[in-house]
């Protein structure tokens, strides 16, 4: 087992061919990998970004060990992980059958949100800082966002990542209808089929009156 976290800001961590030869040539028995790695935001900071060859994680290597990468975004940082599988929520077909194929495990980067909005505590950091600084990296399948969140801002997010299949909401407000933008219209009757999400899940929702109209 290897077992590392890390606040060091050496870009130098999120390169997975370098993981790769290290583990190969001098752990080569190694069965578990947990890895930690925060990248910190901030004002007048220029943070490291990542500029090596994307989708690297995905590689045979990643896959045939199950080892998965995963980001979540808090207030001021973006935690870049590396554990072993896990079964998910949209990981079963209609027969409550697992589904873990290779092509599967390839298409698997999440991306949790913990924070939306970070615009309430800086002047210069956007959210879309947040998500191109993760997308430079790897390309994101599967999205999953625990702040409460209104449909102009979820627009906002998906826009800037076409490839989500999944999408995973703790709490969904939208205006009154009346007050509805036509960008807002748009989303909610084309955005989320032109996104190619298949699968929605309301968490931490008893009915549907907790999303908010």
């Amino acid at each position: 087992i290897l077992s590392l976290t890390t606040i060091f800001e050496d870009i130098a961590y999120l390169d997975a061919n370098r993981w790769e030869n290290f583990i190969l040539t001098k752990l080569p028995q190694l069965e578990k990998f947990h890895f930690k790695y925060s990248v910190y935001l901030a004002e007048d900071y220029q943070t490291p970004i990542y500029v090596g060859q994307r989708d690297q994680f995905v590689s045979s290597f990643w896959l045939q060990r199950g080892w998965i990468l995963g980001i979540e975004i808090e207030i001021e940082n973006i935690i870049y992980s590396i554990r072993p599988y896990q079964k998910r929520w949209y990981e079963y077909d209609t027969e409550h059958k697992m589904i873990n194929t290779s092509d599967q495990l390839s298409k698997s980067i999440r991306l949790s949100l913990d924070e939306v909005c970070p615009e309430q505590w800086t002047k210069t950091i956007f959210i879309n800082d947040y998500i191109n600084h993760a997308l430079a990296l790897t390309q994101i399948y599967h999205l999953e966002i625990y702040a409460k969140i209104f449909t102009d801002k979820l627009m906002e997010i998906l826009r800037l990542l076409p490839g989500v299949t999944t999408l995973k909401i703790y709490s969904l407000s939208v205006l009154q209808q009346g007050d509805l933008s036509d960008d807002e219209i748009e989303f909610l009757c084309i955005r989320l089929p032109k996104n190619q999400i298949k699968k929605i899940c309301f968490d931490n929702m008893k009915d549907m009156n907790e999303v908010y109209m």
